[in-house]
């Protein structure tokens, strides 16, 4: 609930702020992805002036293992989620409040479409001049299934990070 949270962060902000005022804080990784939580979480937070407590928003983007450029249903796609947030912000006066995505990732049984989600999502995130930083969760994790460099070797996906983390090491 916004309302349990909202003073958890301003307490964490001030906090972390009064021991590093340069440290950057961030709210948490919201990983419900269910569109009108997500619109009432984030519009509770700005109303109630939680706004000016953090200096990111963040958002886990895991979708069912769907295509992340289609909603269903409630479920939103990558840019619905980050755009739904942005906007809430920019309501309440905080349009140049970046977006983090902490986490990140697809199944690999297929790795060509895998690949492709990893593609459209860092393409949408460094288009978006908003999604600051995308955090791929499962680069090398062993057998999980979203790993996109196993102990077999490095799936497509794997290469594709390499060379945009290349092109932007920045960035991504």
């Amino acid at each position: 609930s916004a309302s349990y949270y909202g003073p958890v962060l301003q307490a964490g902000y001030e906090a972390i702020k009064k021991a590093s005022p340069n440290a950057l804080v961030g709210m948490f990784g919201m990983w419900y992805h269910n569109l009108p939580h997500i619109q009432d979480f984030m519009t509770y937070l700005y109303s109630n002036g939680y706004g000016k407590y953090m200096d990111y928003m963040n958002f886990h983007y895991y979708n069912d293992s769907g295509d992340p450029a289609v909603s269903v249903g409630d479920r939103p796609s990558f840019d619905v989620w980050w755009q739904t947030m942005h906007s809430i912000a920019s309501k309440y006066g905080f349009a140049s409040k970046p977006i983090w995505v902490t986490e990140t990732g697809w199944p690999n049984q297929d790795p060509q479409t895998q690949n492709a989600h990893l593609q459209y999502i860092m393409a949408q995130a460094s288009s978006s001049q908003v999604v600051q930083k995308v955090f791929w969760f499962t680069i090398n994790y062993g057998n999980q299934s979203k790993n996109i460099d196993p102990p077999s070797g490095p799936l497509p996906a794997f290469h594709t990070f390499q060379q945009i983390v290349q092109q932007k090491p920045r960035w991504g």
